[in-house]
């Protein structure tokens, strides 16, 4: 059994400090372990209790991989919940880790079609599935989001058929799936003033919902109602964490998009502001360049060269704490 550290692992970029295992190290520590099964019950992962000690030590050190073992590979994180509860000191965490650099991405993987092709609308196939997906701005590069991990987030998602008047979402209520409508067209909808149905916007094939809760935990902000027939596709928000953990564009492309949403949230409450219509502050939002500073950086400096702030510039402090100062002459 040969470590391959060149297979790609995702989900551990908390884990900055990982130092794997050698083929030496591994056997030792399967070796040391006493088979207590401490670590299985420590992990907060449900499906650690259909996992026992003895199946994972075996994939550690052979190609004798159950397909339970593999699912549990791949949904680890890497908290380290395992390693402090062990009587003889092992390292669970590590061995783990050289489990998944053996195994790679699971999306890499074949995709099971039954649970693609079971659950397609009348009249639809994976072609015309694919299309509609390529339609949302964050799919549309085939070279950067691969088929293939499409069809697992298909997979692993729910499609809905609609009828008129069918709301999906909710204002108020708490929830982190996404949606991606495939046909037909919604009303996003907030509470007036008056207690009554305010119109927020029209949202049509190719466009989304639900990204608000996704990205921060909050309440929904809106209730999206379908004003005709439609379909929409429903995922998971650990879905796309993982899709988000495996293609950089897609992460990039919800990084811009809270940033964007976190600029428009700031704006809206900055009196320089005031009587700015939302669809410019959007496009001011979407257009700003968002900069993250260490301590004790330097955002800009007085006078010329090169740390003046560019001409015309505003600077928006979204996160953290300034400190602001000038020259002066003596006695000034």
């Amino acid at each position: 059994m040969q470590i391959q550290p060149s297979k790609k692992v995702v989900g551990i970029e908390h884990r900055v400090d990982l130092r794997p295992f050698t083929e030496d190290e591994i056997r030792f520590e399967i070796d040391m372990c006493i088979g207590c099964d401490r670590c299985m019950r420590a992990c907060p992962i449900p499906m650690s209790s259909m996992v026992n000690i003895a199946d994972l030590n075996r994939a550690t050190i052979s190609d004798d991989i159950a397909p339970h073992v593999a699912r549990f590979t791949d949904e680890c994180v890497m908290c380290g919940s395992c390693v402090p509860v062990c009587p003889v000191d092992n390292h669970r965490d590590l061995l783990m880790l050289s489990l998944k650099q053996r195994l790679g991405v699971s999306w890499d993987g074949t995709v099971d079609m039954s649970r693609v092709l079971d659950f397609l609308p009348p009249g639809w196939n994976p072609t015309l599935l694919l299309s509609r997906l390529r339609e949302q701005p964050m799919f549309s590069d085939a070279q950067l989001t691969p088929e293939n991990y499409l069809l697992h987030m298909v997979a692993t998602s729910k499609i809905l058929i609609l009828m008129p008047g069918a709301v999906v979402m909710h204002e108020g209520e708490f929830g982190r799936e996404m949606q991606f409508i495939l046909e037909g067209r919604f009303e996003l909808s907030s509470t007036g003033p008056d207690g009554g149905d305010l119109p927020v916007a029209i949202l049509r094939r190719g466009e989304y919902m639900g990204e608000h809760g996704m990205l921060t935990g909050q309440q929904r902000n809106a209730t999206a109602r379908a004003q005709t027939a439609a379909i929409v596709l429903e995922v998971p928000e650990q879905v796309m964490q993982r899709l988000m953990e495996i293609v950089p564009a897609v992460r990039h492309f919800f990084e811009q998009l809270n940033n964007a949403r976190s600029i428009e949230a700031v704006l809206k409450r900055m009196a320089l502001f005031q009587g700015v219509s939302a669809s410019d502050l959007r496009k001011i939002a979407e257009e700003i360049e968002v900069k993250a500073y260490e301590r004790d950086e330097r955002l800009f400096s007085e006078g010329g060269g090169s740390m003046a702030p560019a001409r015309e510039s505003l600077h928006l402090l979204i996160e953290g704490f300034v400190k602001v100062a000038r020259r002066t002459t003596p006695g000034t």
